[in-house]
Order: structure tokens, then C-alpha cells, then sequence
């Protein structure tokens, strides 16, 4: 496994917003468990909760501009 150094969110958000998908990928891995598990915690199912965590990474990806509103990232998601 690759160790990924530690980036300024604001800065990963702003990148992500001009397309970098490098950007997105560190931010993706950094919250797809938290997202999972508090899926996983309302659904009770895997299958659906992994399908809501697509869901929100693409809702993310899609934000462009609005991303740089987000003040607290993982509050957000």
C-alpha cells in the first residue's frame, strides 16, 4: 500500500474542483471507510451502503466550484 503524505483539504478541494483526479483519489481514500461504515450503520445491508458511498464520491466530484464552501469535509460528507 502506498503512503499518501498529508495534504491541506482546502487545497485537495480546490484541485478536485479543476479536475485533478489525483486530488479526488487521496480524498476518496481518506473518507470512503467513514462513509461505508456510517452507511453501512444506517442500512444494515453492504450492497446499498456501498452504492450511497459511489453516490456521494460522484456528488463530490461533480460540486466544481462549490467546493471551495465547504468549510468541514468530513461533516459535509
Amino acid at each position: 500500500m502506498a503512503i499518501i503524505p498529508f495534504h491541506n483539504e482546502k487545497e485537495l478541494l480546490g484541485k478536485i474542483a479543476t479536475g485533478d483526479e489525483r486530488a479526488f483519489e487521496i480524498i476518496f481514500n481518506r473518507y470512503y471507510d467513514k462513509v461505508f461504515r456510517y452507511s453501512l450503520r444506517l442500512l444494515q445491508e453492504r450492497e446499498p451502503a456501498e452504492e450511497i458511498v459511489q453516490e456521494v464520491m460522484l456528488y463530490l466530484w461533480q460540486q466544481g466550484d462549490k467546493l471551495a464552501e465547504i468549510k468541514n469535509l468530513e461533516a459535509y460528507l
